[in-house]
């Protein structure tokens, strides 16, 4: 009987039950998106045997920028005698390769025993073998479950089937599920890893990530990540082969959980989010609140009829619960609905990464969150129409005899702080989005000791199986190429060097001062070719640049930084000092300091620029350009491919040098994107929450309304009351949110770069913001009051 009640009743106001409906689903759709992908990163365990047990191992160069590596192939080997683990692996990040019938695909090699460590078992066929990993040994590979049922149509011949990789044949041995994404979620081919003698050799024990990116072990049972951290730093960080890294690089060493190890970039922007659905809920739950007392308020005088003939409390409560249940459930239904599109927009905005190991989806664990929000939800209706109820009891007469509310009930106080609430919480993440805008592009804009705007930079790797050497003197192949660039359209000129600012490449190496012998310093290392400052926009500041008679001579020109820490009194132009290779070196020119890896980073160790008069096999190439610069990455990227070989230049070898900037940031964009909806949607509820106030406020004061303009109050004296009361909700909620500002800088403060949190002025201007949407929204009730 309730229930059919609520439905005509609902029926007869279609407008609030979309509304709370829509309200109701987007916000909570909000929170289960986020808590979908905190829980299921943060808590939800892996799906391997005794995941807890699974451990990352990696290197940290603090000297380098922090940069984070794997180890090298004679520490691998060592650390397999290592009682504290049951196994150790290792692998390579995924690349695609193109196979010789033209089809490509997403290819990882990793050690024979890696699906081991896991306890991953293949659907057919088998595991690779230690056989499988022997130098020189035919090449065997896992595909895919997906790639199996797809490309090979789940043919039963699998096992028995061969493609050919590199001019190399390969056998398939096995299918593996689709649920192993190691290392992402992309990969559809697993070689082995085949490891020369010179690679394990000990006197290789210095080339961190050269041979594989990732080391996964499992620990010994009760063998803490902690314990073991402290224990392999114990046995490396005194050993004297090992001195050079540590201390010219800073090199540390690193144990996380795997799933740690996998998900902990997610922590601070899913902590931002949770932050901003968590404020846009609130704002959602007090406007909800807000109509439900309205229409509790427009129901009043049936109500006390009903109180009048006998009805009891609850027959009065069970219309608006019931309400609630039809609206909330609907509500929760479409936020469960939409809960899987808001994960993959996640993943759209690379605020998840689509290729991560672990699969972000909808579960119990979001259902019954949902079902967590409808009954949390229901508290406030209950104890409202718990009141609303009460108060009838006890008022029936009175309502009766007055014809329903009183003429001059207007908006009550728990209403007004309702909307106060909401204007503070729509200034607060208005002024975090503000915040973290002024610093991205801040970021973006930064001076960088260099010119990017119109910079191309290609990167040309080694032949396959070749071997870089400082004793190669240069690569044809990539010099016609270079002469073939430099007659491209649009292309002013070019140059070349073993590494550029944010290429994610450096060489940090030992120099001695001449006169000061006693002083030994890191240096960052970076050859360059003739040209090279002019096509960067590397201003020169002091001395001359390299010129082609330097070839062949011990001269180097340093940075700014370098010059001012280490001279700061003389001229650095013509003092010396002495490298790694004991070679004394001259100075003969100071460039402007090029920050290499992050916008937001300080320079902490100089740079030494030496003459590379050919580029070699490995090379950068920068391209100064006369066109935008993104218009020539595809003739760049051609001309490249066909004299240096599509196998040394990638799809994503070819960029824009803005790109790469931006590649250091881009993590803030999608959060600024995301938090500036949230910020939006909240603006939008306090004004629709304002709105549905002032309109009942002058609906139930009409006869008020009409006395005064009888009484010869004009309309400009009722706009301005109405006004008035809008002013009375704003300042208030503008204080508030001035607090609630203070707080969500705090929150962002380690995203800012060179702003401080509390920023008055920005407050100042997402106050105005606020103000204007606030009274715009009150407009029409204040010229409807006026026209009664």
């Amino acid at each position: 009987m309730e229930f059919k009640r609520a439905l005509r009743g609902l029926k007869r106001s279609p407008g609030f039950a979309m509304g709370v409906i829509l309200l109701l689903g987007i916000a909570t759709a909000g929170l289960l998106t986020v808590s979908t992908a905190v829980y299921t990163l943060f808590f939800q365990p892996l799906p391997y045997h005794d995941a807890g047990q699974l451990v990352r191992l990696s290197t940290l160069m603090r000297a380098m920028g922090n940069v984070e590596t794997g180890l090298s192939a004679p520490m691998l080997v060592e650390l397999q005698q290592d009682p504290a683990l049951t196994d150790i692996a290792a692998y390579q990040n995924a690349e695609s390769v193109v196979d010789d019938s033209g089809m490509t695909w997403r290819r990882a090699r990793l050690t024979h025993n890696l699906f081991d460590v896991f306890g991953v078992q293949p659907l057919l066929g088998r595991n690779f073998v230690a056989e499988d990993g022997a130098p020189g040994a035919a090449l065997a590979a896992l595909v895919s479950e997906r790639v199996w049922r797809q490309r090979l149509v789940g043919q039963a011949d699998v096992l028995e089937r061969n493609i050919s990789l590199e001019g190399k044949p390969v056998k398939i041995v096995g299918v593996l599920p689709d649920a192993v994404a190691i290392p992402s979620r992309s990969t559809e081919l697993w070689l082995p890893l085949q490891f020369t003698p010179e690679q394990l050799s000990p006197s290789s024990i210095l080339t961190f990530g050269r041979e594989f990116d990732g080391v996964v072990a499992r620990l010994a049972p009760g063998v803490a990540a902690k314990a073991f951290q402290d224990r392999l730093r114990a046995r490396y960080m005194e050993d004297e082969r090992l001195a050079p890294a540590i201390e010219f690089s800073g090199l540390e060493f690193r144990v996380k959980s795997l799933q740690e190890s996998w998900t902990d970039k997610y922590r601070a922007p899913l902590s931002i989010l949770s932050f901003a659905v968590a404020m846009l809920l609130l704002a959602t739950v007090l406007n909800l609140a807000g109509m439900w007392v309205l229409r509790m308020l427009d129901r009043s005088h049936g109500q006390a009829l009903q109180a009048a003939l006998g009805a009891s409390r609850w027959q009065n409560m069970a219309s608006i619960i019931t309400e609630y249940a039809v609206l909330g459930a609907a509500g929760v239904t479409l936020a469960v609905m939409l809960t899987p599109l808001g994960v993959s927009w996640l993943g759209a905005l690379n605020i998840l990464d689509a290729n991560l190991p672990i699969t972000v989806g909808v579960g119990p664990a979001t259902v019954l969150l949902a079902l967590a929000v409808l009954l949390l939800g229901a508290l406030p209706v209950v104890v409202g129409a718990w009141w609303q109820a009460r108060r009838q009891q006890f008022h029936a007469a009175l309502q009766l005899a007055s014809g329903g509310a009183s003429a001059r009930s207007g908006p009550g106080a728990s209403r007004k702080i309702l909307v106060i609430v909401q204007i503070a919480l729509a200034m607060s993440l208005l002024a975090g989005v503000a915040l973290l805008l002024l610093s991205w592009y801040g970021l973006l804009n930064e001076d960088l000791g260099f010119e990017p705007k119109q910079l191309l930079v290609a990167n040309i790797q080694a032949p396959p199986n070749a071997v870089q050497s400082d004793e190669i003197p240069g690569d044809a192949n990539v010099e016609a190429a270079l002469e073939r660039l430099r007659t491209l359209p649009g292309v002013d000129a070019l140059s070349y060097a073993n590494s550029v600012p944010f290429g994610l490449t450096d060489i940090i190496t030992s120099i001695t001062l001449t006169d000061r012998p006693d002083m030994q310093t890191r240096v960052r290392s970076q050859e360059v070719g003739e040209n090279y400052f002019r096509v960067a926009g590397i201003d020169l500041i002091q001395g001359r640049g390299f010129a082609p008679a330097d070839a062949g001579t011990q001269v180097a020109i340093v940075d700014e930084w370098f010059a001012n820490k280490y001279f700061p009194q003389d001229a650095a132009v013509g003092r010396r000092f002495r490298s790694e290779g004991d070679e004394d070196v001259e100075i003969i020119g100071v460039v402007r300091t090029a920050k290499h890896w992050s916008s937001e980073k300080t320079t902490e160790v100089g740079t030494q620029y030496r003459f590379l008069t050919r580029p070699k096999a490995e090379v950068f190439v920068m391209i100064a350009a006369t066109v935008p610069a993104h218009t020539l990455i595809d003739p760049v990227r051609h001309v490249l491919r066909e004299l240096v070989g599509p196998e040394r230049v990638t799809v994503g070898s070819v960029v824009t040098m803005q790109s790469l900037i931006r590649r250091s940031v881009e993590d803030r964009e999608p959060q600024l994107i995301l938090l500036g909806m949230f910020a939006a949607l909240t603006l939008l509820l306090a004004a629709i929450g304002l709105y549905a106030l002032l309109s009942h406020s002058v609906r139930v004061r009409t006869a008020e309304y009409g006395l005064r303009m009888a009484l010869g109050a004009q309309a400009g004296d009722i706009r301005r009351q109405v006004l008035h009361g809008i002013l009375r909700l704003l300042f208030p909620g503008l204080l508030l949110g001035v607090a609630g500002a203070y707080l969500v800088g705090r929150l962002v403060a380690e995203r800012l770069y060179n702003l401080h949190p509390a920023s008055p002025l920005i407050w100042l201007a997402v106050g105005a913001l606020v103000a204007l949407v606030v009274l715009f929204s009150g407009l029409w009730p204040a010229i409807r009051a006026a026209h009664t």
